[in-house]
């Protein structure tokens, strides 16, 4: 799973916000729907889908990455939340999906490198 969480925080700390600003401007990526404050976020995902905070981690770039499920896994969602030059923390939706899985943990080995 933290290998997981890693993937998903490097993807969301590089991408999203270049992707973002780069085809709708920083103001209109912060409005587009996909980006609210990170407590409008986090109530929509409850309302709206029963989704509470499950992982979260901090990028190398010091953003929040956090993934919301839902109870059984029936829906997720994985966000990226900063703070805006206005001292906003302002939360976007990365991807969302359904039946979310917990993959068994590989046991290591003493001879891996």
């Amino acid at each position: 799973m933290k290998h997981i969480l890693l993937t998903v925080a490097f993807l969301a700390a590089f991408f999203v916000p270049g992707f973002l600003t780069g085809i709708m401007g920083p103001a209109q990526a912060q409005t587009a729907g996909r980006c609210l404050t990170q407590e409008a976020m986090t109530a929509r995902l409850a309302a709206d889908y029963h989704e509470q905070l499950a992982y979260s981690s901090i990028s190398t770039r010091g953003h929040v990455v956090s993934v919301f499920l839902s109870p059984g896994g029936e829906t997720y969602s994985v966000i990226f939340t900063k703070v805006n030059p206005d001292g906003v923390r302002v939360s976007c939706l990365v991807f969302a999906g359904e039946n979310w899985r917990e993959l068994p943990q590989q046991k290591e080995h003493d001879n891996e490198v």
